[in-house]
């Protein structure tokens, strides 16, 4: 038999803070000891039947990082997060509840969640109360567990065409870029029109409603293949590019 020597005891509503430093927020989590079951800590230290074996269960302020909820490196609304569910086994742990946190408040205990729009920008991340399990079926006091944070971003549409179709070589042809994230933020970041010879970039602010109109230079004689990309600035929205449109210049 092993016994479980712990620094803390258990009872009535068990609070715990769980900090992720890495984003700078603090997920505040209450388990209730009565929806929970026994959550006493096992036997009290002793010799354990004459055979000395000892088990210390882990700090109740250790970190502990649940698996992931996905295998994308990036996650865009639509997709599915598949997390822990609760009265099953985690390696050596029993997993109590869960519960799904939107920056810091808790809104589902599912173990699946679709991403939703709403919540692009967002922290979002799976929180979970577990318990060790002893060697012996002793149970250690209730530690709270928790999945990386994830940022779902848009994915982007963007499309280009030139002002003036056909323009002579002592005028500036002009490319109206539209950017449009599939959620509801704000475009913002740098907009690329490039050529074979060239390129030409302008800033693209929330303020302009993800429309913006590239001035190029004077170009010589001749059909250019021109190709308008954005690259994002805010981290929360996708790079993308445009169907190359042709330019005349006579």
């Amino acid at each position: 038999m092993t016994t479980v020597r712990v620094g803390n005891g258990s009872g009535g509503a068990l609070w715990r803070r769980f900090r992720l430093r890495r984003i700078g927020v603090v997920v505040a989590a209450v388990v209730a000891a009565s929806s929970l079951g026994a959550v006493a800590a096992g036997p009290a230290e002793g010799d354990a039947g004459g055979t000395g074996a000892v088990y210390v269960c882990p700090l109740s302020w250790q970190e502990l990082v649940l698996p992931s909820p996905t295998e994308q490196s990036v996650v865009h609304p639509g997709d599915r997060l598949v997390g822990v569910s609760a009265n099953t086994m985690w390696e050596t742990r029993q997993i109590l509840a869960t519960s799904w946190y939107l920056d810091s408040k808790a809104f589902t205990n599912t173990s699946v969640y679709r991403v939703a729009r709403t919540d692009v920008g967002h922290t979002l991340l799976q929180v979970a109360a577990v318990q060790e399990i002893t060697p012996d079926g002793g149970r250690c006091p209730v530690q709270l567990a928790a999945t990386a944070p994830i940022t779902p971003k848009a994915a982007v549409r963007v499309n280009a065409r030139v002002v003036a179709q056909d323009v002579s070589s002592a005028s500036r042809a002009s490319v109206r870029v539209k950017v449009t994230p599939k959620a509801a933020v704000a475009a913002e970041g740098k907009v690329v029109v490039s050529w074979k010879s060239g390129k030409k970039s302008a800033v693209l602010s929330s303020d302009d409603d993800g429309v913006i109109t590239v001035t190029l230079p004077r170009l010589a004689h001749g059909k250019y293949r021109l190709t308008a990309r954005f690259v994002d600035k805010s981290g929360i929205v996708d790079d993308g590019a445009a169907e190359p449109v042709t330019l005349t210049v006579r």
